[in-house]
């Protein structure tokens, strides 16, 4: 079973697949997209960067053993690179090595100091595999002392069961170096800080950062710590309006203590303490090492609830760099979008201001999970700063207009893999839940959550994939009639009308006449809702044609007695035979769909989804087709917001071949990234797609129309596999581009020099 056309250029380029010359897609985000790339085709994890006073910039991290580029816990070397541009970097060597400074005779004659780098380890995470001595983490620190004099060290870990310290003989970043002092007895991941200067000694203290989120003073020869290290703690709020009203008063105060476990690094801008550090987060079927980050104006804490700041990022470094074309030239002083934090010791216009002249803030990346764009590779990725106008939501009344501002990757620039730099959403205006019906006539059809038309049930029609023009409205509010009572329009934007929007609208095309279904929530107080107002309606084409005219078949199907929240009817085919997923008093069903039975009143069977009924996000789990098999599919979504109260995680789809259209799951799992409610089918040239409209702030956009290009395939073991297109050709890239393939720069081709 191919993933792709065998001959992908003759389709590219086919006339028979027209495009427009411009692009019909709605910029919904800055533009032109903007990637990472390695900036040294060198092995890199834990990639460390800084900028000396001299606008020099340095560069390290852990390497891999000289024998094998994946084995990160043998590194024998520190290494350093220097760059005046950020784009050329020239190798300054080998500044400590293992055989040479510490296991040969030169590490005899300093046997006190290097000790503990002698000792080898077991990998805790693995512990039948063989012992390891590497050096791990490494970052290299200016520290300015008495004077003004300004000394250079590395601090490093030995395979994170210990931490110590190196120093510069020369005073300059490039050594040599001597070993300084054994810092830590265990714990791994360290980093130092310099704050400002102390008013009697002139002097500014130097701490020590290791573990994550760990933080102690150094004596004044940086030789010990000076006090017992004390852990940066967050701060923890209640929920939102919106998630008390479905989940409760309940807050989490264990989650998260702090704002990372590993690979911690604190920066001062302003008078303001910013802490950065990562922690992996179950998303996307995967482990991400995501970066966080919080901020607060004392060192000790506590800190902000931490907030994403870079996706697959793993432990960084923060420097500021030059002015860039992938971020505004402004500072937003404050931000409204998923922070949630109400800072009444919120900064002052004035004070925001100053800093509209500021240096951009940059993070080193090096890629530290599947997810990510490209692995272990050194490389970096502009921050802006949030603010009220950027990374507009659609549900815009969840978040508070107060919240303080922190950095960020910008959402234009990706630092995941998969087609989404050359993505553009493919209609205007806001929706969810969609679904691209292939139909009888060989036209495409949209449907969904349209947010911006409530009370019109909206379908869209497209020839190509690419051009997408809107239908007049099929049915409307008003038309419904099996609601006891029609609700007054009420709701101003940018709020969303939830009761006048026809939710979960998808189009199904049966006997060469169109169907279609949609949910209507009815009152928006999910814990005083009137269940009369709610409910599941269908709709049927007289004429056979899309625009109709339509006929009701009333309110169908749905749960029996309560009903909490209305479901929607997943029409699917396999073998000639239509079939339908719906939940039946709260559990997933399928049954063989006779559409001439009144009330669509079926024999429901319940699904054996095995464990992954229980996987859910919480909404949705439901049976497909994929190239003729039963797939079995539920929404996930990894932890990325503030707390588990909140609906601000990774919304993905995950699929597994199934038995049959009741299961049980038997294929292995696959995970198709921010598409959320949505629908896979294949095109008239083989290719295969997945709708999506966006729903999480590590994806392409917010609540938009928009196409994943899919690579599905039959494994080995004879079950489907579908997967994300991480390189699109030419023909998906017109696709998902609106007719156009969308423009995509490199982070270092986005920097202004001079300017």
């Amino acid at each position: 079973m191919s993933d792709k056309p065998e001959s992908k250029s003759s389709v590219a380029g086919s006339e028979e697949v027209p495009f427009p010359k411009i692009s019909v897609a709605n910029p919904d985000r800055d533009w032109p997209s903007v990637i990472p790339v390695p900036i040294l085709d060198q092995p890199m994890q834990d990639t460390a960067i800084c900028r000396a006073a001299d606008g020099v910039f340095y560069l390290t991290g852990t390497l891999p053993s000289l024998e094998d580029e994946n084995d990160f816990e043998n590194g024998r070397q520190i290494k350093l690179w220097r760059s005046s541009d950020l784009v050329n970097w020239e190798e300054v060597g080998v500044v400590w090595d293992l055989e040479r400074d510490v296991l040969g005779p030169k590490g005899d004659q300093n046997h006190r100091m290097i000790t503990w780098m002698r000792r080898a380890y077991k990998n805790p995470a693995h512990p039948d595999s063989p012992v390891c001595m590497g050096f791990k983490t490494p970052e290299l620190h200016e520290v300015i002392g008495v004077d003004g004099r300004r000394d250079w060290y590395i601090c490093f870990s030995m395979n994170d069961e210990g931490t110590g310290l190196l120093k510069s003989v020369s005073g300059q970043p490039e050594g040599p170096y001597k070993a300084w002092a054994q810092i830590t007895m265990a714990g791994g991941h360290p980093s130092m800080f310099q704050d400002d200067p102390d008013p009697k000694t002139g002097v500014g203290p130097v701490y020590w950062l290791f573990n994550g989120c760990w933080l102690a003073p150094l004596d004044k020869d940086l030789s010990n710590l000076a006090a017992t290290p004390q852990l940066l703690r967050v701060r923890h709020l209640s929920p939102t309006a919106w998630a008390q009203q479905k989940l409760g008063e309940q807050v989490f105060r264990d989650y998260p203590l702090t704002v990372g476990d590993h690979g911690g690094f604190l920066f001062k801008h302003r008078g303001r303490y910013y802490l950065t550090a990562a922690r992996r987060t179950n998303r996307m079927n995967a482990a991400c090492d995501d970066t966080f980050v919080a901020w607060s104006d004392h060192l000790f804490g506590p800190y902000s609830e931490p907030n994403v700041m870079l996706p697959h990022g793993g432990g960084v470094t923060v420097f500021q760099g030059p002015r860039t074309s992938a971020v505004p030239r402004f500072y937003y002083p404050q931000q409204k979008h998923y922070l949630h934090y109400v800072a009444d010791d919120a900064k002052s216009k004035e004070q925001t201001d100053l800093a509209s002249g500021d240096a951009t803030f940059y993070a080193s990346f090096f890629g530290n999970d599947i997810r990510a764009i490209f692995r272990n590779r050194p490389s970096f990725v502009p921050l802006e700063w949030t603010g009220p106008e950027r990374w507009e939501k659609w549900e815009a009344q969840v978040y508070d207009p107060t919240c303080e501002s922190v950095p960020r990757k910008p959402q234009h620039v990706f630092t995941e893999r998969g087609p989404w730099p050359w993505m553009k959403p493919l209609i205007p205006g806001h929706i969810r839940d969609v679904k691209v019906c292939v139909g009888h006539d060989g036209n495409y059809y949209l449907s969904g959550s349209a947010l911006a038309h409530p009370g019109k049930l909206m379908i869209w029609k497209s020839t190509d994939l690419a051009r997408w023009e809107p239908l007049e409205p099929v049915w409307t509010y008003e038309q419904i009639e099996w609601l006891p009572e029609k609700r007054p329009y009420t709701v101003q934007p940018p709020e969303v009308d939830r009761t006048h929007v026809f939710w979960h609208t998808w189009v199904t095309s049966w006997n060469n006449t169109f169907y279609i279904t949609f949910s209507i929530f009815g009152d928006p107080d999910y814990l005083n809702h009137d269940p009369r107002m709610r409910g599941v309606g269908a709709l049927r084409s007289i004429s056979g044609k899309i625009e109709g005219p339509y006929e009701s078949l009333g309110k169908v199907g749905g749960q029996v007695g309560y009903d909490p929240e209305p479901w929607v009817f997943q029409f699917f085919s396999l073998n000639g035979k239509l079939y339908c997923h719906d939940f039946v008093n709260f559990k997933s069903c399928v049954a063989e769909a006779d559409l001439d039975i009144p009330g669509w009143r079926w024999d429901w069977e319940p699904v054996d989804g095995r464990q992954y009924t229980y996987m859910q996000r919480g909404d949705l789990n439901l049976v497909e087709e994929i190239a003729g098999r039963p797939v079995f599919v539920f929404h996930s979504s990894g932890l990325v917001g503030r707390t588990r109260m909140d609906d601000l995680f990774t919304y993905d789809v995950n699929i597994l071949e199934a038995q049959s259209p009741w299961g049980p799951p038997v294929g292995p799992l696959c995970c198709i990234p921010h598409a959320a409610a949505a629908n896979r089918f294949r095109d008239p040239n083989g290719y295969w797609w997945s709708s999506m409209f966006g729903a999480d702030q590590t994806g392409p956009w917010w609540a938009r129309f928009g196409l994943i290009p899919l690579r599905v395939s039959q494994g080995a073991d004879g079950y489907i596999r579908a997967d994300i297109e991480n390189e699109p050709d030419e023909y998906q890239k017109r696709i998902i581009g609106g007719g156009t393939v969308a423009e995509v720069l490199t982070v270092p081709e986005t920097l202004e020099w001079g300017s």
